[in-house]
């Protein structure tokens, strides 16, 4: 069908032909009808993504992951949606193809099928889903459009909640990069959200503004199964894929970077960890508000927002 041959399917999804299936839930989250996936127009964008993406020498041990020194921390995707792509590409896009996933998964087309990222959502403080954790910090993030209350996952995700919790007091050690030199400064005071994409997420944590600072070390995942993308409001630590090290061993890159959902992202499941959720309808409400703000076409609020504060309750 001509579609088999596509980097698109091949490259980004290893896959070697499409059913169905995969075309109308494809043409779905595009908002497009299948047939006019076969004209190459869409499969070009993505294919020109790709390419952009390989000259920048983004791919890794995984597809999406990113390689290199400074290499911005993102979410897993087929393709590096921070690299410039002519013409720009739609966050619907970037949605769709981060993973062939379920209907109903909202990604921005304005499809019938997507339902509501509010639909069955207004638990307050713990959610259904997570009803069985155990100990929880709570934190206050104070941001420029509100307050933010969160529920840390302690015991699933320890070594993630210590390192936020640690850069958030300043507690824990991390090196300024714009000094090189180690500091005991709350690491979030003052840090913006620098990249926000509506119906998916708003990403902050970044030293630099730009996608590609952190505290200086990187640690490995926590991915606890029972923890998965399938429903907003969820607080995970973005990466930079996997690398492998110089003792032959593959490690994680969580550093400081991390984003909160704005609608189901089952794609991201074993990808990301999952270390907290917002836990009030008042804070969502905040969330909202920031997802809502202007964007340019790489996905930066054009007006800064961002965190003027992290307060520990528990």
């Amino acid at each position: 069908m001509g579609i088999t041959k596509s980097a698109m399917s091949m490259k980004m999804c290893g896959k070697v032909g499409w059913s169905v299936s995969d075309l109308v839930t494809t043409a779905d989250f595009l908002g497009v009808t299948p047939s006019a996936l076969m004209d190459d127009t869409i499969l070009s964008k993505a294919e020109a993504g790709y390419a952009k993406s390989a000259e920048y020498g983004v791919f890794a041990e995984k597809p999406g992951a990113l390689v290199g020194a400074g290499s911005p921390r993102f979410l897993v995707s087929p393709f590096n949606p921070d690299a410039p792509v002519e013409g720009g590409i739609s966050g619907a896009v970037k949605g769709a193809l981060a993973g062939f996933v379920p209907f109903g998964v909202p990604s921005g087309s304005g499809s019938p099928s997507s339902p509501s990222k509010h639909d069955g959502i207004g638990v307050s403080g713990r959610s259904q889903a997570h009803e069985t954790l155990g100990t929880m910090t709570t934190i206050i993030m104070r941001t420029s459009e509100g307050d933010i209350k969160i529920n840390l996952f302690d015991d699933e995700t320890p070594e993630t909640v210590a390192n936020f919790l640690g850069l958030a007091t300043g507690e824990k050690e991390w090196i300024d990069p714009m000094t090189g030199q180690p500091s005991h400064e709350p690491f979030y005071n003052g840090l913006t959200f620098h990249r926000i994409i509506k119906d998916f997420m708003i990403q902050g944590g970044c030293p630099l503004g730009n996608g590609t600072g952190g505290p200086g070390y990187d640690f490995d995942d926590e991915i606890v199964p029972d923890l998965k993308f399938d429903h907003p409001y969820l607080l995970a630590m973005a990466n930079a894929g996997l690398r492998r090290g110089m003792d032959g061993k593959i490690h994680g890159t969580n550093g400081s970077q991390f984003f909160i959902t704005t609608v189901p992202t089952p794609w991201l499941n074993g990808h990301h960890t999952i270390f907290g959720e917002v836990a009030d309808d008042d804070s969502k409400a905040v969330v909202d508000k920031l997802e809502a703000v202007n964007t340019d076409r790489m996905d930066r609020p054009t007006e800064p927002v961002g965190i003027v504060s992290v307060e520990v309750l528990k």
